[in-house]
């Protein structure tokens, strides 16, 4: 007799999505690893090239800030988004993919500027992944104004552009670091 069992998914801290999973998630999942080295940060894209490998661009800019990293693209499902306590992205259609994926993540996905963005002014020391969460929700829920917190893709770009893309990422993993464990 055959039994059917569940496969358990371990928990993820911090899911990144972009579309890839080439560029701007392997970027910000490494500068969150590298800041947060505790958490369990992961990346996937919407419409990933399953296996290929990251962008090299995106690992040479990585690599001219110390990062020597390599990877392989993933396709972002519902287990991943299940499994994960709070989910960045890099554009806001993202966020409405998570969503579509599973419905019951809507409180707990933003982009990655967003997320920064609607950071209190006051806030005061560090708090948990899954309490940090719980923080911008609140905060979106107090702001009915419309912002553009996309991260521009670079993957048509030339070096400089994987600079620049990375540059704005840092400030805002930077930003998001100081509150977050």
């Amino acid at each position: 007799m055959v039994r059917w069992r569940r496969r358990t998914v371990e928990p993820i801290d911090v899911l990144v999505v972009c579309t890839g999973n080439l560029c701007r998630s392997p970027l910000i999942e490494t500068l969150l690893r590298s800041e947060l080295p505790d958490l369990r940060i992961e990346s996937r894209g919407t419409h990933a090239p399953v296996g290929e490998p990251w962008h090299p661009l995106a690992l040479e800019v990585l690599a001219e800030r110390g990062h020597v990293v390599t990877g392989q693209a993933q396709q972002l499902t519902a287990r991943d988004v299940k499994a994960a306590t709070l989910v960045l992205t890099a554009e806001g259609w993202h966020r409405a993919e998570v969503v579509r994926l599973d419905a019951a993540a809507e409180e707990r996905v933003f982009t990655l500027l967003e997320a920064v963005r609607l950071l209190p002014d006051d806030r005061s020391g560090i708090l948990p992944i899954d309490q940090l969460g719980r923080l911008l929700a609140t905060q979106l829920s107090e702001q009915r104004s419309e912002y553009n917190d996309d991260i521009a893709d670079p993957l048509s770009g030339p070096l400089g552009t994987f600079r620049e893309c990375l540059q704005n990422i840092n400030r805002a993993v930077l930003a998001l670091a100081r509150t977050a464990r």
